[in-house]
């Protein structure tokens, strides 16, 4: 079954919204109606200029140069490997854009 599909008939549920410094961030889940076991985790940034700007900081460091993408994904592997704790680790986003700042 396709997801639009699935996800045609479904209700949101757990709807949060947590106050950020730079913005909001609302949180819930979307669970299909035709199948109760299929919930999907989201996530949506408002107002989170700095954030977008950074994405596509990233993105055009990509772009330009593939090695910048290997080392962003070896420092997220390596990040996962040495603190598999999800609340112990640094996401890879800020590690991404601490490696622009070395370079």
């Amino acid at each position: 079954m396709e997801a639009g599909k699935e996800f045609k008939y479904s209700k949101i549920l757990d709807v949060r919204v947590n106050k950020r410094t730079f913005g909001d961030i609302l949180d819930f889940y979307i669970q299909s109606k035709l199948n109760p076991k299929v919930k999907v985790e989201a996530s949506i940034a408002v107002n989170k200029n700095l954030g977008v700007a950074n994405s596509k900081l990233i993105a055009t460091y990509c772009l330009l140069d593939t090695r910048f993408r290997d080392l962003a994904l070896i420092l997220k592997h390596l990040n996962k490997l040495y603190f598999p704790q999800a609340s112990r680790r640094i996401d890879s986003y800020a590690f991404s854009t601490m490696a622009i700042a070395y370079l």
